[in-house]
């Protein structure tokens, strides 16, 4: 299992420590007001509204505090009170943007964390004690405007990481280095020209630049091929914007919006909406199993839009296949698009570990999971699955029904939901736009709903990781780059260019009068495969000096015909065989 797979007991010892940071923080400076805290992938973090601004110096002595004040071990108690007591407390603690917090909460019952005279929004369970927090390391600290009760504020975010043991956090800090300087998909994104953020424009997604749109849609282009050459699939689409009483069971689901005086809102899922195109088209049961294929936007509320870039955006692309079927094909449908799933995700090299996921609540719908699991697990049982299968996941919000879901690791050994196979065991009300619990008809099929690569962004930003900014040959949006030196036979390099567009290669021509240096340096930094270099020897000899990014300061001189056949296996895309 990665390192950084967080159990659910550290989980809630990172929670209280941002909660810690925040008691730190507010003894140290008592001008600055506390806006919040939570988790993130691999820590937690709190947010302040400082009078001054916090440097590396201040940080460091925030931090000297806080492990003092775990070593005190000082005992902490857990409160739960009405949402209106609590908003009160905090107005009268002079902190107004937990009062805010806490006024705004859908819970009748706000759990507060009590540590001396300091109050802070925390969920059950917490620590007992400081002392349980274990090893503690501050991380990083940034600054940006948000927009509060209509008001921009300066809020600085302070995040930190937390382990049961001192010699698990510095190997936590040695691969956190290492991700930061070499790894990091947000970094590459504009290093690569893929991708870029503009805050000022939007929060929720970033701007994709041509070279990442190609990647987004190669990668469509080729899974829409496998799919095609192994079963039947009809490709549809359904509506992103519905109406909010459709999406209300969803507590995932973004702020509604009004149109046409009816409450209009962004899907955070498409099953109601493809159950519904399903009824319209009045399929008979001959005629399954029915495959419906779309990439469909889906929009889910995040704690902190882009603080993980890609890996957990707002706004994400998802192959959803929706299948109906009869309850006999199940099984079948659900084995075979398992098999595939591995033999999909073994081509790009990750890391991945199987998990069951489902509710937490014990309800008739938590008791119907419980069988439909049963199930999911006999039939993986007798299947030798290319990854490991963990431990079973629970969730709050869980309204589509049980999943087998693999979970994919980034460069700092993080694991994120990738491909999923989700059954739903639930009764759905398209009319009221609710997943109730209760048994189907017989006469309306079985839904299986498989996600084959998961969330586009997601799986680009972890093919960038994976290869440090190189992706597979194939799926390179530039693969070749010809570097004309000074005044060049441009003939040459456009008979050049043509040849190799002739061959499939998706190429680029740099006619720039700059030096050669700085032209090898720039196409170095956005990775790209092969170089070209092309001056007066190259035309006299008709030939090409190629230069590798796997080969990195190295070049040979070779005729482009040659070099076209040494790359011919290289450029081909990969196939999915036997399943």
């Amino acid at each position: 299992m990665p390192f950084l797979h967080s159990s659910s007991d550290l989980k809630i010892k990172r929670r209280s420590a941002a909660e810690l940071l925040g008691f730190t923080v507010a003894k140290l400076f008592p001008q600055a007001y506390l806006v919040g805290g939570g988790l993130i992938s691999y820590g937690f973090y709190y947010d302040f509204i400082f009078e001054q601004v916090v440097d590396e110096g201040m940080l460091s002595l925030i931090e000297v505090n806080l492990r003092t004040l775990i070593k005190d071990a000082c005992p902490v108690q857990a409160l739960s009170i009405m949402r209106e007591n609590a908003q009160s407390l905090f107005e009268h603690h002079h902190q107004p943007f937990l009062a805010e917090l806490a006024g705004d909460s859908e819970q009748n019952i706000i759990e507060l964390m009590q540590l001396d005279q300091f109050y802070g929004v925390c969920p059950a369970p917490m620590i007992g004690s400081t002392d349980e927090i274990g090893s503690v390391k501050l991380l990083d600290v940034s600054t940006r405007q948000q927009e509060i009760e209509g008001e921009s504020f300066a809020v600085t975010r302070i995040c930190g990481t937390s382990f049961f043991y001192a010699k698990e956090l510095k190997q936590f800090l040695k691969l956190y280095e290492v991700y930061f300087k070499r790894k990091d998909h947000r970094k590459f994104g504009v290093d690569l020209n893929l991708f870029s953020y503009s805050q000022s424009l939007s929060e929720i997604e970033c701007l994709w630049h041509p070279k990442g749109t190609l990647v987004t849609d190669l990668l469509q282009e080729w899974l829409e091929n496998e799919l095609s050459k192994r079963e039947r699939v009809e490709k549809v689409g359904t509506p992103l914007v519905v109406r909010h009483e459709r999406m209300k069971a969803f507590p995932c689901a973004l702020e509604p919006f009004e149109y046409k005086l009816d409450l209009y809102g962004v899907s955070p899922s498409r099953l109601l909406q493809s159950i519904r195109l399903f009824e319209a088209l009045k399929v008979s049961l001959e005629e399954l199993p029915v495959r419906h294929f779309e990439w469909a936007p889906i929009y889910q509320r995040k704690e902190s839009a882009l603080t993980e870039g890609l890996l957990d955006s707002v706004c994400q692309l998802v192959d959803q296949t929706t299948v109906f079927c009869l309850r006999e094909q199940l099984s079948q449908e659900f084995i075979s698009s398992l098999q595939f799933i591995e033999q999909i995700i073994r081509i790009f090299g990750f890391e991945a570990h199987w998990y069951f996921v489902a509710s937490r609540q014990k309800t008739l719908k938590f008791r119907q999971e419980r069988q439909t699991l049963n199930w999911m697990r006999q039939a993986v049982q007798g299947q030798s699955l290319l990854y490991p299968l963990q431990e079973e996941l629970l969730e709050d919000d869980n309204l589509e029904g049980p999943r087998l879901e693999l979970k994919l690791a980034d460069g700092m050994g993080r694991e994120w939901a990738g491909p999923a196979l989700t059954i739903v065991t639930h009764g759905i009300d398209t009319d009221k736009g609710s997943v109730k619990a209760g048994e189907s008809p017989k006469t309306l099929p079985a839904i299986l709903v498989r996600q084959i690569l998961g969330p586009l962004e997601r799986m680009i930003a972890l093919l960038v990781e994976q290869g440090e900014g190189i992706f597979p040959f194939w799926l390179a949006p530039e693969q070749v780059r010809i570097l004309a030196i000074g005044e060049v036979s441009h003939s040459y390099v456009r008979e050049i260019e043509a040849r190799c567009k002739e061959q499939g290669l998706r190429v680029k021509v740099d006619l720039r009068t700059t030096k050669l240096g700085e032209k090898i340096h720039t196409a170095e930094k956005e990775k790209i495969p092969y170089l070209f270099i092309v001056g007066d020897q190259e035309v006299k000899r008709k030939i090409v000096t190629v230069r590798s990014i796997q080969r990195p300061g190295k070049s040979e001189s070779v005729k482009l015909e040659e070099f076209l056949d040494q790359i011919h296996q290289e450029c081909r895309r990969p196939t999915v065989v036997g399943c």
